[in-house]
């Protein structure tokens, strides 16, 4: 759905709206008044809740507005819902006890499945006292960021759970800490040597509740010339991934201590929970799988999705998901997934698999285990199969 990719537009003075370069895709429309969303800050309206087309506070009973190809939709018309709201506020300090005066965000956690079209901010002072305005009921996550001045560092944050129930919510107190830090190196079949900038480690948050990313995405280090790495500032749990690899080169497996822990959540926050001498262990035993995809008997250009058969591996930029697009003659490849059992699928490049990954949705996964192809990678294997577009 098109609301997976969040933004906002401001209304003009008689409340009307425009949202222009859309791709076509369904999206769920909200509005929200009297709050700071991302730069803007909207009409200081309180008492009113985040409301959702066709005028609901449920997220679950909005009705998505589709739009196709060169089309525009109008009259997508909708009233505010009344609702008691409060006032949510308190004072931000540092790890040394500074105030801070920016990055400080609320939103909704991630367990009351609550949906806004962006993080709310708050009105901040120089002493770092801070106040959210017209926060309707709900469970939310309160997070606070500072001086991440480097990519491989997501400086220091704080992350605390607030229920809010129509009555304000006074004399927070926000104090961020330094979390984390994992020090390792990459290990290579051969020996080979590595330019700097070819590798790239990222700890992937699993909880985004407990892992505030304010200002930025996770952290990633640029591996160096010695093949070591460093990474600091990391809270909640995380999955290690290698985001980027040179060519030819895959993930065997990530080791501490000698113990796989490559597809383990590691709990991270506090000095002691560092991690040191983490190896990351590349190999040129590649796996690579090419087919073809065919419809009513001809080839295609399709959206072929690969997808773990143990469920337990369909988390949020799981190593386990890939996607690539067939091309006119109905060829394709995908090179580099992990070895493992695959449940292949080739469907329609319509707008909810168009990019990105909101097709890794474990509900969306599920109408295709029935009507997907099952295969099995073995290390540095090359599977060659045929696909049919499968009919929904």
């Amino acid at each position: 759905m098109g609301a997976a990719r969040m933004g906002s537009r401001p209304t003009d003075d008689l409340g009307r709206y425009r949202l222009a370069g859309l791709s076509p895709g369904d999206y769920l429309l909200a509005a929200v008044v009297g709050q700071i969303v991302g730069i803007q800050i909207s009409a200081d309206l309180p008492g009113y809740a985040a409301t959702f087309f066709p005028g609901t506070v449920s997220a679950a009973e909005g009705q998505p507005v589709s739009v196709r190809a060169a089309q525009d939709v109008t009259g997508v018309d909708f009233s505010l819902v009344r609702i008691r709201t409060a006032r949510m506020s308190g004072r931000a300090t540092d790890a040394a006890g500074e105030p801070i005066t920016g990055g400080i965000a609320l939103m909704p956690s991630r367990r009351s499945a609550g949906i806004l079209p962006a993080t709310i901010g708050a009105r901040i002072e120089r002493d770092g006292r801070f106040e959210f305005t017209n926060v309707a009921p709900g469970e939310y996550v309160l997070q606070a960021s500072r001086n991440r001045s480097a990519g491989w560092t997501e400086g220091e944050s704080s992350s605390q759970f607030v229920i809010v129930n129509g009555v304000d919510v006074t004399d927070l107190e926000v104090r961020t800490s330094t979390g984390s830090t994992v020090d390792g190196r990459v290990v290579v079949e051969g020996g080979r040597a590595f330019s700097p900038g070819q590798l790239n480690v990222s700890p992937v948050p699993v909880d985004s509740d407990l892992s505030p990313l304010i200002g930025g995405g996770p952290a990633h280090a640029t591996v160096d010339e010695d093949l070591r790495f460093h990474l600091a500032g990391l809270t909640g749990p995380r999955r290690l991934r290698v985001t980027r690899v040179p060519a030819g080169w895959t993930l065997q497996a990530i080791l501490m201590n000698g113990i796989d822990i490559t597809d383990t959540a590691l709990p991270l926050g506090k000095p002691d929970q560092s991690l040191t001498d983490v190896e990351v262990v590349l190999s040129q035993r590649v796996t690579s799988i090419t087919g073809r995809v065919t419809a009513r008997g001809r080839p295609a250009a399709a959206s072929v999705l690969f997808f773990a058969a143990d469920r337990q591996a369909w988390y949020p930029q799981s190593r386990f998901f890939g996607q690539t697009m067939s091309r006119v003659d109905g060829g394709f490849r995908v090179d580099g997934l992990p070895p493992g059992e695959y449940l292949a699928a080739a469907v329609d490049a319509v707008p909810s698999i168009r990019d990105g990954d909101q097709w890794q949705d474990p509900d969306y996964l599920e109408t295709l285990v029935a009507l997907a192809r099952r295969i099995t990678l073995s290390e540095g294997a090359s599977v060659a199969l045929t696909l049919t577009v499968v009919e929904r």
